[in-house]
């Protein structure tokens, strides 16, 4: 029998869940025509939405209580509750609040109907946050399995189309790829160990596979080469979630099919989780191996150095606003791994990596919030090609002065946020001695101002041929990016004080 006390701090996702399992009762019942008529009752969507949105405000008032819980293990140790997964939980559930309030124009203006798409941003955020939560392999498998699915579902939410269809097809077969990979991975950790929970595999590591009198791993161990291929393949299972490469095929195609609320979650919430659970799973389960065999580290190496130059090289030839995105992501992701290679140096690339996410997720957020008010008029779809945003500084001068601002933090231009989260990854790396994957993130951050700095000349210096009129942003809308931009602009007047409140939270701890 369960403890008692297990539900009672388990109590915020417990209401998340009852929440989104009663909308969707709720859903079904009163979405269906009445046996009585062939009319539907009314559209559900909209209600929806800012249910959800009312349910992840209260569930961030939940967790008030948890940021200063301190190592605590619910479930016979399959979840773990501490300050920093809680620190994660929040900006998920803030950036998933954001993605569904901007949402409400354009399921209003592309007829989205289904009153599942919050439902299923919903399902995904759980499988987010109970993947944060997890603290051995098998829930944290699960976990993963519920957010992929639901994300499946969301790109193919508009059954009309047939690249959203073509998306979702894609993305579940990289998934079912990726989730084989991590599964295979997992079996090998628990045939050498026999068990799945983090600790205990940490104290396998240290205690059994340790020469205490040469102060070394025991390099010819056979169960050490087992640990060494099964935390490859963990690992490379989520680098395909992430979408760092060479694990990127078909993000932008992705990317580009789905909606653009979707890839908005996509690109910003669906990561929170499995980049804040990669650093968890170097530091506790892994840790003793990769601290004394460099070599099977160099996967998030090899995978750093890729996505930059995949994404600084692939976003120069890119002509869609989506698939610009797309490339941008697998870029930022590059600079994220830097900081998880370095996190077994030393704590400097724990807290640039966890900085780094930060000011990642505002600017991929303000830009899709842009990307969400550029529509030519109502009724009509949004803005795809950088072509259809030449002169918007005249068509609105407060949406391009905006996506200006962004770009520039993007591509590291001083005093703008972004210039300071790079800042950080760089100064951690010259801080463990690797100056020339330093020297290597300056020259790809110059390479992909290029490409930033190409929007912002269409904005600003490319005439156009006939006068758009581009409908004004949502008040919602309006008011998100304002918030984002004003953080983006002053951050340099204190640009330790996120470092700092990082340091509030204590790090995983075992």
């Amino acid at each position: 029998m369960l403890p008692y006390n297990d539900f009672i701090y388990f109590t915020p996702e417990i209401y998340f869940l009852f929440c989104v399992i009663t909308l969707l009762v709720f859903g079904i019942f009163w979405h269906q025509p009445t046996l009585k008529s062939t009319i539907d009752r009314p559209v559900l969507v909209k209600n929806t939405l800012w249910l959800f949105s009312l349910v992840f405000s209260i569930y961030i008032l939940l967790l008030y209580n948890g940021i200063l819980l301190n190592n605590i293990f619910l479930f016979d140790k399959a979840l773990q509750l501490n300050s920093y997964s809680t620190f994660a939980k929040i900006f998920l559930v803030i950036v998933s609040n954001i993605v569904l309030i901007a949402s409400l124009n354009y399921v209003k203006n592309e007829k989205i109907n289904q009153y599942e798409f919050a439902i299923l941003i919903g399902f995904a955020t759980i499988g987010a946050i109970l993947l944060l939560n997890s603290f051995n392999l098998l829930a944290s498998y699960l976990a993963l399995e519920l957010q992929t699915l639901s994300i499946y579902a969301l790109i193919a939410i508009k059954r009309s189309s047939e690249k959203s269809l073509e998306a979702s097809i894609k993305y579940l077969i990289l998934s079912a790829f990726s989730s084989g990979i991590l599964l295979f991975g997992i079996s090998l950790v628990y045939g050498a160990t026999g068990t799945i929970h983090f600790d205990k595999i940490n104290i396998i590591l240290s205690i059994y596979f340790f020469d205490f009198e040469n102060n070394s791993l025991i390099y010819n161990s056979y169960d050490v080469g087992i640990f060494l291929f099964a935390n490859i393949l963990i690992t490379i299972g989520f680098l395909f979630k992430i979408n760092a490469a060479p694990f990127h095929i078909w993000a932008p195609d992705v990317y580009e099919g789905s909606p653009t609320p979707v890839t908005t979650y996509l690109s910003t919430a669906s990561k929170i989780g499995s980049l804040f659970f990669l650093i968890k799973l170097i530091i506790i389960p892994f840790f003793p191996i990769l601290f004394n065999l460099d070599m099977n580290n160099n996967i998030l190496l090899y995978s750093s150095v890729l996505s930059l130059l995949i994404g600084s090289f692939g976003a120069l030839y890119q002509k869609k606003l989506k698939r610009l995105a797309a490339y941008s992501t697998i870029a930022n992701i590059g600079y994220i791994l830097i900081g998880f290679y370095l996190i077994t140096f030393g704590y400097e690339g724990t807290y640039a990596a966890t900085f780094y996410i930060l000011i990642y997720l505002l600017t991929s957020v303000g830009f899709f919030l842009i990307v969400l008010s550029l529509r030519k008029q109502r009724g009509t779809g949004l803005l795809k090609y950088l072509a259809d945003i030449k002169s918007l500084n005249i068509i609105n001068s407060m949406l391009a002065f905006s996506l200006t601002v962004i770009l520039f933090s993007m591509a590291g231009i001083p005093p703008l946020a972004g210039f300071f989260a790079k800042l950080h990854i760089f100064l951690a790396a010259i801080a463990q001695e690797k100056y020339w994957l330093a020297i290597f993130g300056v020259i790809t951050s110059s390479i992909s101002c290029f490409y930033y700095l190409r929007v912002i000349k269409t904005m600003y210096f490319e005439k156009i041929t006939q006068f758009l009129f581009i409908v004004a942003p949502s008040r919602e809308n309006s008011l998100m990016l304002g918030m984002i931009i004003i953080l983006l602009i002053f951050f340099f007047l204190s640009p330790n004080v996120l470092l700092h409140f990082i340091d509030t939270f204590d790090l995983i701890k075992n």
